[in-house]
């Protein structure tokens, strides 16, 4: 059942009922509290996934951590839902000094350096274009999946590419589902955090014939334990 209440349910693509027959690829999985780190070093921890288009590294951090990029050839993101945690972000078109958490960040192409400090989690996103990123993935090698197209980046921003900063506290809204931030190579819904199970007579049943979809919890409660 489709609830009624839903934003996605005024979609185009769910406007009709459809069939599939071509092959597809099962989800690539990764269980951080249960899987070892691909990088430790004093005060940190990360874990690296791909998927077909996208990296995932996730840092728990009890330090400070510096993550640096040269010639990074595309957008990629950074954020925290913890306000504690502190950003020092440097980037050849601006820089942030003691940033607070709960925010999520757009970094330029080119050179950058993201240092993070306190304790929490941090989450960086980049495209699979990174191939030395893609290396260092638990799951470097990944089957093809068919159903995907080629990545194409969108138009550039407005004004340029520039170190963006978006505030996460964003006040609930009916209807609108989320918070969401885009830039050229991704786009990224932040969701509020939900404090019991999902109403299972209000699942949203949809796909995406275009793009591929990662979901990350960053914390919870399984019936195995905790996330």
């Amino acid at each position: 059942m489709f609830d009624d209440s839903d934003p996605r349910k005024a979609l185009t693509s769910m406007s009709k009922e459809r069939h599939f027959s071509d092959p597809f690829c099962g989800p690539e999985v990764g269980n951080f509290s249960q899987e070892p780190p691909q990088q430790t070093e004093d005060g940190w921890q990360a874990w690296m996934i791909r998927c077909t288009n996208l990296v995932v590294r996730l840092v728990r951090l009890e330090g400070t951590a510096t993550f640096a990029r040269r010639v990074q050839m595309d957008e990629y993101m950074v954020f925290s839902t913890d306000a504690h945690v502190r950003f020092d972000i440097e980037t050849a078109e601006g820089e942030v000094t003691d940033h607070p958490g709960n925010h999520l960040f757009v970094v330029p192409p080119g050179d950058s350096s993201v240092t993070v400090r306190g304790t929490g989690q941090v989450s960086f996103l980049y495209t699979t274009r990174s191939v030395d990123l893609v290396a260092q993935c638990a799951n470097p090698e990944i089957p093809v999946n068919p159903n995907i197209p080629p990545f194409q980046q969108w138009p550039d921003p407005v004004g340029g590419f520039r170190l963006r900063a978006y505030d996460l506290d964003v006040p609930e809204q009916d209807g609108r589902f989320g918070r969401i931030f885009r830039c050229t190579t991704m786009m990224v819904n932040v969701l509020p955090r939900f404090t019991a199970p999902r109403d299972a007579s209000k699942v949203s049943p949809h796909y995406h014939a275009s793009f591929e979809q990662i979901s990350l919890t960053l914390e919870g409660v399984t019936s195995q334990g905790v996330v």
